[in-house]
């Protein structure tokens, strides 16, 4: 048993290794300043389970032809000035206590719609606007998010959060701006130092959030913003929402990572998966759009044990 828990960090090690040499090679491909960037990143829980997290990520100046970046993103961009647009699909539930903190923040299950608008926009303008999100996200992911849109569904943000820090033991704070690489590294690291401690403080040394380095904390802030928000609960996660996903990449799941995902009955029967869409403009003083970044994710938890991923590994 020691000697398989000492082998575990290697293993990922290994794995890291060879994600992040996909992600430096194409992350040069561009064309006319676009560019595209995959990653993903295996990490194994303290469960057993395995933490399968891809990412896909876009950038583009403004433009009315697309190359590399997605047209029907980009007339979205032209349509509604927005700052900012998430949206999640999730089945299932991240349990904190058997596979500690997630490497990217946890999103409830079913749909979640969040939109953050400059204050330049009219507070009047934003019901419109907000509906407007709702049904064209709706339409280009296949999900019902026409309710969304209505009044009692639809909360508006008062306070937001700086972004999070970490407080290392010799007291000084350290932005948490690495990439998803460099947390998982990080962990690794603590990974490693939780393994040395198991046979002498039990389990219970593993509890530790990030690790050995510290606490993480964040600070609540007036929303400047305006910022709405929505959830679905109902709205289950399913290949009808998969698809449109993958047709925003360059080459679908006919090449790259994405390869990876055309096994759908893996994907569904994961105990835990997430997709996410994260869509970020830079606008002029007028509303313009001048850049757009964005950031397609797919988290899952996989059972190695069970028949499916054993399956799909052979």
């Amino acid at each position: 048993m020691a000697q398989h828990r000492l082998a575990a960090p290697a293993v990922v090690l290994s794995l890291l290794l060879v994600s992040s040499f996909a992600r430096t090679s194409l992350s040069s491909a561009s064309t006319h300043q676009e560019t595209f960037s995959e990653e993903v990143v295996v990490y194994p829980l303290f469960d057993g389970r395995v933490l399968v997290h891809f990412q896909f990520s876009f950038s583009a100046p403004y433009k009315r032809h697309y190359t590399v970046f997605p047209l029907s993103v980009g007339q979205l961009v032209s349509a509604v000035p927005f700052d900012e647009v998430e949206l999640s699909l999730t089945s299932g539930r991240w349990h904190h206590h058997r596979w500690d903190q997630p490497l990217t923040p946890v999103k409830p299950a079913g749909a979640e719609l969040r939109a953050e608008f400059s204050p330049q926009v009219p507070q009047t303008a934003l019901p419109h606007l907000w509906s407007t999100i709702s049904h064209a996200l709706g339409g280009l992911f296949c999900a019902s998010l026409h309710f969304v849109a209505r009044p009692e569904s639809t909360a508006v943000q008062a306070i937001t959060a700086e972004p999070l820090t970490l407080l290392t033991q010799n007291n000084t704070i350290q932005n948490n701006t690495s990439d998803s690489y460099n947390r998982v590294n990080d962990r690794v690291n603590d990974r490693v130092d939780d393994h040395k401690e198991e046979d002498s403080e039990g389990f219970g040394s593993q509890q530790k959030g990030f690790g050995s380095s510290g606490s993480a904390f964040w600070r609540p802030v007036a929303a400047e913003n305006h910022v709405l928000s929505a959830a679905l609960p109902q709205e289950a996660s399913c290949t009808e929402n998969l698809t449109p996903w993958l047709k925003l990449l360059p080459c679908r799941d006919a090449a790259g990572l994405a390869g990876l995902l055309k096994r759908r009955d893996v994907i569904f029967g994961a105990e835990y998966h997430s997709l996410r869409v994260l869509l970020k403009v830079q606008r002029d003083n007028n509303l313009k759009p001048l850049h757009s970044t964005l950031t397609q994710t797919l988290t899952l938890v996989l059972d190695p044990s069970s028949s499916s991923s054993s399956s799909s590994s052979s």
